[in-house]
């Protein structure tokens, strides 16, 4: 009785530990959850209406910081190029003069030689004619002449390459300007692509606010009842389970119940009956010894198990003293053992059917504590089998009586 009770003490405990749990993480959010939806209040078309406005206004205002953005990204960009350029034209602008100094000057140091030369070479035809001199200063004329012509190819090939430079140097000005404005144009076209995504998105929300509402408080309700399921099933399988287990056992038990008010009846009936079979039978004294020493085990039996053996034992001695009214025919004339005999007849054919019950009723209460899993429950509560009462009918059938 005690472990008993301490299983359902330690089933209560754990039940009770399953339901705070469930309670507190499903239960418990999803009414709370409910709650706070049921104090939010639906919104009418009018504010509806309003809501998107101001949504149609937030976002038209933040499409104008992006452009606004853009707009000074451009001009930053647009004026960063300008400064470059400047700088690149400025720093090309004085190689080229650089460059031109330099030629001019040599280009003028040639002319003044070429213009001494020929000056000389004038003097030396008047007072010589065609002389050797002469000859060698137009010799001279001509190697300067030459060397100003490389001079000007010199100078004319230092441009060109300066020229080049600076055109590549420009083409990354401005490929690098190009690039920037692509830049800023995708993330332009990104921000505002993005914008007007997050505009539909919640206009499309607060059109359909209500219905989600809606929704949601059903998907609340359902899952506070799925809470409640989840928290009452195991319970009340127990309970059914357990109440089960209790109905056939007391069934079990008033079946024995009755079985042993029959065999305490059975047991009363012996010693008269006994007392009448002693008179006729006097050679039968092993027989009469055994029924006594059965009916003796049957009133010292402490257990159920014992009793079953003891009456069983018990059983298949009265069988034997009811046979005896075929060895001894004077039995049959005598009126109290008839009477007895009857009795006795009639309490095993009422012990017999009692006991086809009772087993019925056993059997069907151990087939409940070993299926699953309502044996789980069983064994929680310590639910334990009851024997079978049975008589060996082979014993019963072949009984004979030996007479000494």
């Amino acid at each position: 009785m005690k472990k008993r009770i301490l299983s359902i003490i330690t089933t209560c405990l754990v039940i009770g530990v399953i339901t705070f749990l469930s309670s507190y993480y499903i239960l418990r959010p999803n009414i709370s959850n409910l709650k706070e939806l049921n104090n939010t209040k639906e919104f009418t078309k009018e504010e509806q209406n309003k809501l998107i406005n101001e949504i149609n206004d937030k976002y038209s205002l933040l499409n104008k910081e992006i452009n606004t953005k853009y707009d000074e990204n451009v001009n930053k960009i647009n004026e960063e190029y300008l400064t470059d350029k400047t700088k690149l034209d400025n720093k090309y602008s004085d190689l080229s003069k650089e460059i031109t100094e330099k030629y001019s000057l040599k280009e003028k140091e040639i002319n003044k030689k070429i213009s001494e030369l020929e000056y000389n070479q004038k003097n030396e035809f008047f007072k010589n004619g065609l002389s050797k001199k002469y000859y060698s200063i137009q010799d001279e004329i001509s190697a300067l002449q030459s060397e100003k012509s490389t001079n000007m190819k010199n100078k004319s090939d230092e441009e060109w390459n300066l020229t080049n430079k600076k055109m590549a140097e420009e083409n990354t000005l401005n490929k690098k300007k190009n690039n920037d404005l692509k830049t800023q144009e995708n993330e332009k076209t990104e921000n505002l692509e993005k914008s007007n995504k997050d505009k539909e998105y919640e206009i499309e929300k607060i059109k359909n606010i209500n219905s989600e509402r809606l929704i949601n408080k059903i998907k609340y309700i359902a899952l506070i009842f799925l809470s409640i399921l989840i928290i009452l099933i195991p319970i009340i399988y127990v309970i059914i389970v357990f109440n089960k287990l209790i109905k056939l056992h007391n069934q079990v038990k008033e079946s024995w119940s009755t079985i042993d008010i029959l065999l305490k009846k059975r047991t009363d009936l012996i010693p008269n009956i006994v007392e009448v079979v002693k008179g006729y039978s006097k050679y039968e004294k092993k027989t009469i010894t055994e029924i006594i020493k059965a009916r003796s085990n049957v009133l010292n039996a402490t257990s159920k198990e014992e009793s079953i053996k003891n009456n069983e034992a018990l059983s298949k001695s009265v069988d034997k003293i009811l046979l005896l009214k075929e060895e001894y025919p004077e039995l049959k004339a005598d009126k109290n053992y008839m009477s007895l005999q009857n009795k006795l007849s009639d309490l095993e054919d009422e012990i017999s059917n009692s006991r086809i019950k009772y087993n019925k009723d056993v059997l069907k209460y151990k087939n409940e504590i070993e299926k699953v899993p309502s044996n789980i429950i069983a064994n929680i509560f310590k639910f334990k089998p009851e024997l079978f009462f049975e008589i060996d009918k082979e014993e019963k059938e072949n009984q004979k009586i030996s007479f000494k």
